[in-house]
């Protein structure tokens, strides 16, 4: 719910992979070691891929286009069709984080979609 109390400020972080990926290697690790790190003092959403980097199938073992707890944050799986504008915005939307990160994800996935949304997103 928009402007709800929160015990916990929520981080909503944009990344083209993540666990249980691995092919990305330094950007999932990164994410990965923030959450683990800070897990308890911010609240953790992450919007992502649904497979690894690479492949053309989706992970078997997650959910897809809903989100999910994994290791302490939110995490949505997102296939192509949940790739798209309108749902990132809705994301957003329901979200509502405090802080919203893709510039590092940017920069260490230049080549990927997650790089190609408008900087006011």
């Amino acid at each position: 719910m928009r402007g709800e109390q929160r015990a916990r400020p929520r981080v909503l972080v944009f990344t083209a992979h993540y666990l249980p990926g691995y092919k990305a290697g330094g950007p999932i690790r990164s994410v990965q070691n923030v959450v683990a790190a800070l897990g308890e003092e911010f609240d953790f959403r992450i919007f992502t891929s649904d497979r690894d980097y690479g492949d053309t199938t989706a992970y078997a073992s997650v959910p897809i286009n809903r989100w999910t707890s994994v290791d302490g944050a939110h995490v949505f799986y997102a296939d192509r069709r949940h790739r798209r504008i309108g749902q990132i915005l809705r994301c957003l939307h329901e979200c509502d984080p405090d802080i919203v990160d893709r510039k590092s994800t940017r920069l260490n996935s230049s080549h990927e979609w997650i790089s190609r949304m408008p900087s006011s997103a």
